[in-house]
C-alpha cells in the first residue's frame, strides 16, 4: 500500500508537492499509484509510487526514458527515490491531452491517423545500439519465470484462453512461436491514454 498522507514521503519530494495541487489518476491497469502535480509557478509533474516488494520496478522504465531522450518526446525523470518500502518516481509532464480525452472533440479518423504516425515513428528508431532485449526468447523465459513463481493469474486470460492453465498457455506460445523476427523498437503499451496530443499533433 502507498504510504499516505504525503508527509510520509522524502523531503525532496515533499518540497515539490507542497507547491502543487494534487490529483490522483485512476486511468490504467498499473499497480502503481499515479498523481498529477499541478503548479502555477513551475511546470507540472507526475508522481508515480510503487511498493518495492512488487514484481516491477521503476528502474526499467527510467532506463528506457533516459535512452529515448532526443529520440522520442518522452517525459524527463526529475527524481527517483527508494525508501520506506516504496519507490517514488517524479516525471515532467508532457504537454497536451491523451488521445482518450481527444476523442471528445477530435474526429476519430484524425486520431487514428495520428496514432499510426506515432507508431511509425517509434518503429523507425535506430536499434543498432539499443540496450533493451525484448526478443521472443527473452520474453518467453520471463513468462516461464512468472509462471514458475506463481505470478500468473489464470483467471485473467483473454476470452480465447479462458479455462486454460498457465502451463497450457505456455505450451501454446511455444507451438505458435514464429521462426524469425522482424526487430523494431516497440512501445509495449501503445494505447489511447498513453499517447499525448497538442495542437493536433503528437506531443508525447
Amino acid at each position: 500500500m502507498v504510504q499516505e498522507p504525503f508527509s510520509a514521503f522524502p523531503q525532496k519530494i515533499k518540497e515539490i508537492i507542497g507547491e502543487c495541487d494534487i490529483l490522483k489518476i485512476h486511468v490504467g491497469m498499473s499497480s502503481s499509484s499515479v498523481y498529477k502535480l499541478s503548479s502555477r509557478s513551475q511546470r507540472n509533474f507526475y508522481l508515480k509510487v510503487n511498493p518495492t516488494a512488487g514484481q516491477a520496478s521503476f528502474l526499467d522504465e527510467i532506463q528506457r526514458m533516459e535512452w529515448l531522450q532526443g529520440k522520442l518526446p518522452v517525459p524527463e525523470v526529475v527524481e527517483y527515490i527508494a525508501a520506506e518500502g516504496q519507490e517514488l518516481m517524479l516525471l515532467t509532464e508532457v504537454p497536451g491531452i491523451t488521445c482518450l480525452e481527444a476523442m471528445e472533440t477530435m474526429p476519430v479518423r484524425r486520431i487514428a491517423v495520428l496514432l499510426a504516425a506515432g507508431l511509425h515513428t517509434i518503429h523507425h528508431i535506430d536499434i543498432t545500439r539499443c540496450p533493451f532485449d525484448e526478443r521472443l526468447s527473452t520474453k518467453l523465459l520471463r513468462a516461464q519465470h512468472n509462471l514458475d513463481h506463481g505470478y500468473v493469474d489464470e483467471t485473467d486470460f483473454d476470452e480465447e484462453r479462458q479455462g486454460m492453465t498457465g502451463k497450457e498457455v505456455m505450451n501454446h506460445l511455444y507451438r505458435l512461436r514464429p521462426v524469425s523476427e522482424d526487430l523494431v523498437f516497440t512501445h509495449g503499451d501503445y494505447c489511447l491514454p498513453n499517447v499525448i496530443l497538442q495542437h493536433g499533433q503528437i506531443s508525447g
